[in-house]
């Protein structure tokens, strides 16, 4: 068994403690849209809590996936299915990023966009009641 830090994958826990630190590797490169995150997390944290407090009020959540989530889960539910729809668009907005840096801001643009309306939405039926 060799005694380096990077042996190969048939050296055993050296070879998978070496595949570990070449990934790690891979994911350590700088996100390339913090500013877009930041408001995408912002959103939808104000998405989570509109959400939560007109379901209190007597409301309905129209999105059936969401809804799946609540009836299943709770506010924890909502808060899993809301922040795993935020990494699969980071990861998605790193990924198209990589190949075309034009689309992947427009991406997240888009992400931003979208993931607002039910936002402004929810702020509209709230300051109607």
């Amino acid at each position: 068994m060799r005694s380096d830090r990077f042996a190969s994958a048939q050296d055993g826990p050296l070879g998978a403690r070496a595949s570990i630190l070449r990934l790690q590797t891979a994911f350590a490169a700088p996100l390339r849209y913090t500013d877009g995150y930041a408001w995408l997390l912002l959103v939808a944290t104000l998405d989570i809590v509109l959400t939560w407090t007109i379901l209190h009020m007597g409301g309905t959540e129209l999105n059936p996936l969401a809804a799946t989530a609540i009836e299943h889960g709770g506010r924890a539910g909502i808060i899993g299915w809301k922040f795993m729809t935020v990494v699969i668009f980071v990861f998605t907005c790193e990924a198209v990023g990589r190949r075309h840096v034009m689309a992947g801001q427009r991406l997240i643009f888009t992400a931003v966009a979208i993931s607002a309306f039910p936002v402004v939405w929810s702020t509209v039926l709230l300051a109607r009641y």
